[in-house]
Parts: structure tokens; sequence; C-alpha cells
């Protein structure tokens, strides 16, 4: 309930943050926010810091969501949008499956803090992989922002 809460702020004031900041600045932040917020769990050693830990909901997944939603409208052209939204939702998707597993594989044979640790490691890594993997490029076509908020999830 803290994570969903704190989501609400940062993807109802997507629009002012994404007329401040680039879309692959937004998740070149949320990879890093990711990164923190595993390393928060990991030294939490109690529930205020799981707690606050949660609090992070709203730099990471809050701002991902919109953000790679909007870098996929401003770096596709045209009919390629849908085919950028399919492949993020199909790689959101296989992501979940695949860290569910491995989670639950950590958890039966490290423990906890095995587990916590190796998640750590991985939110690093894929914050590397999106500095590495997204640039500040211009747009082919010009940005719509409506088409970005269309496509948006709604939860």
């Amino acid at each position: 309930a803290i994570a969903a809460i704190c989501e609400l702020p940062a993807m109802l004031g997507f629009n002012w943050l994404s007329a401040k900041f680039s879309g692959a600045a937004l998740l070149k932040f949320s990879g890093i926010m990711y990164a923190l917020r595993s390393f928060v769990y990991l030294i939490a050693s109690s529930v205020l810091l799981v707690d606050l830990g949660q609090v992070f909901q709203a730099f990471s997944f809050a701002v991902f969501i919109p953000a790679s939603v909007y870098y996929i409208n401003a770096t596709m052209k045209g009919g390629d949008k849908v085919k950028g939204q399919a492949y993020l939702n199909g790689m959101a998707t296989l992501g979940g499956v695949i860290g569910s597993v491995a989670g639950g594989w950590l958890l039966d044979h490290n423990g906890v803090p095995g587990m916590l640790v190796f998640a750590s490691a991985a939110a690093v890594l894929g914050a590397l992989l999106l500095f590495y993997a997204v640039h500040n490029k211009k747009p082919s076509a010009s940005v719509d922002t409506e088409d970005a908020a269309a496509v948006l999830p709604v939860d």
C-alpha cells in the first residue's frame, strides 16, 4: 500500500516531469533509484527501513513506466511505436516471470540475504544497461505528448 500510494504523485505529475527532463534522463534516473531501493532493502534491519524502501517506488517504478512510454514514442517512427510498446510490455511480463522464478529459487537455496544481494546486483546491472542503451537522440518526427499519455497504463 505504501508503494502504491507513493507512485501516484510521480505518475500524475509525469507531464510536468517530462516538460523539465528528457525521457532518456528520466529512464536513467529511475534505474539509479531502482538500485538505491534494492540497497535499502538489503540493509534494512527494521520494518521502518523496509517502509523507507517502499517510498523509493515513487522514484523507480512510478517514473520508469511513463518515461519508457514517452521515450519509445519520442524515438520511434509512426507505426513502430506500437511495436515498441508491445516489446516493452513483453519485456516487463517476461522479466516479472523470470524474476519471480529466480527469486523463489534463490530464496530456497540462499535465504533472504542471498536473494537480496542478487537483487541488488541485478538492479545495478539494470541501471548500467539503461545508461548504455538509452540515448538523448532527437526524434525523427515530432513527439505528440497526447500520444504518450494515451498509452500510459491506468490502474
